[in-house]
């Protein structure tokens, strides 16, 4: 493509040259007005204006200065402009195979003498970080939380399925693609003794969400649950049950307001489908991936006496 010239003094230059910058610092990138195409939306938290603000410190178009905001687990109508990825930056080929589903299996989940915990994210690409919030490299991800909760379940006893499938290419299908998964993993095993959905918030402070157990800094938790549930009383058993456990051994894993509560939730967070389902949001884009994965011991041991105190 044939670059533009810069335009001339006394020129219109500031539409003009924000086409410039538009068209040629940030070609992979696109800004679209239009909600026909949102494949990726939530995915990239590219901010356009900082970028060309980082390049060009002069440039200051009103039309451009609009912030793009990335959706939190209660997901909102979105008022910003909608960024989508350029259909040149990924091919089919790539995107099939960031689909693929990666599954770590911990004991044998056909043995009944052991309890079975599964474990999944509907947001697999949140990142701990602020500048990046998402991120392909799941080894940089909740994901990773997940493998360490994972082999702190193991060592409580428990067999473990941590699926990695990565939900949020299409941010707005998440909860309908990580359905998909949970119910691949009913149908062959009909239930778990704990299913949990493993995120990470976005926002709060690092004081908020930052605690020392053990003289280790760990992320603090929150749950979120949804009272339009069918399931909603039985989760909440499960949920004041680790509340109580946790306030007796590490009174400060849960952060102050320690519940998220919404009426209906996005496919009730597919709550409806277990009444051992979780959604457990794991510190914030403001804490290091280190600090979520220190509070993972603490939240198996806490989990782990709920299970094993259950009735028969």
């Amino acid at each position: 493509m044939e670059a533009k010239a810069l335009p001339q003094k006394g020129e219109n230059t500031n539409s003009e040259f924000l086409e410039l910058i538009m068209n040629n610092v940030i070609a992979p990138f696109k800004a679209n007005t239009k909600r026909g195409d949102s494949s990726m939306l939530g995915y990239l938290s590219l901010n356009p204006l900082k970028v060309i603000k980082r390049e060009v410190a002069y440039v200051e178009d009103e039309a451009i200065k609009e912030e793009f905001k990335q959706e939190q687990v209660v997901e909102e109508e979105k008022k910003a402009e909608e960024i989508v990825l350029n259909p040149f930056s990924l091919s089919e080929t790539s995107i099939s195979k960031q689909e693929q589903a990666k599954v770590e299996v911990v004991g044998n989940p056909q043995d009944n003498s052991k309890k079975r915990i599964l474990i999944y994210h509907s947001h697999t690409t949140e990142a701990y970080d602020a500048d990046e919030p998402r991120k392909m490299d799941l080894g940089q991800t909740v994901a990773a939380v997940g493998d360490e909760l994972a082999k702190e379940f193991e060592k409580q006893g428990f067999t473990v399925i941590h699926d990695k499938t990565i939900h949020d290419l299409d941010y707005n299908s998440s909860y309908a693609k990580s359905r998909e998964t949970m119910n691949k993993y009913f149908e062959k095993f009909k239930d778990f003794d704990f299913v949990v959905d493993l995120h990470r918030d976005d926002g709060p402070s690092k004081a908020n969400v930052t605690t020392k157990i053990n003289n280790e800094d760990a992320a603090r938790l929150i749950i979120v649950t949804t009272t339009s549930d069918p399931r909603y009383k039985a989760h909440m058993a499960n949920i004041n049950a680790i509340f109580e456990v946790a306030k007796r051994e590490y009174p400060t894993l849960f952060r102050e307001k320690n519940l998220h509560t919404n009426y209906s939730g996005t496919r009730y967070y597919n709550q409806d489908l277990s009444d051992n389902a979780l959604l457990l949001e794991v510190g914030a884009t403001s804490n290091k991936l280190q600090e979520a994965k220190n509070s993972m011991k603490y939240v198996a041991r806490v989990v782990a006496e709920v299970i094993n105190n259950r009735k028969k």
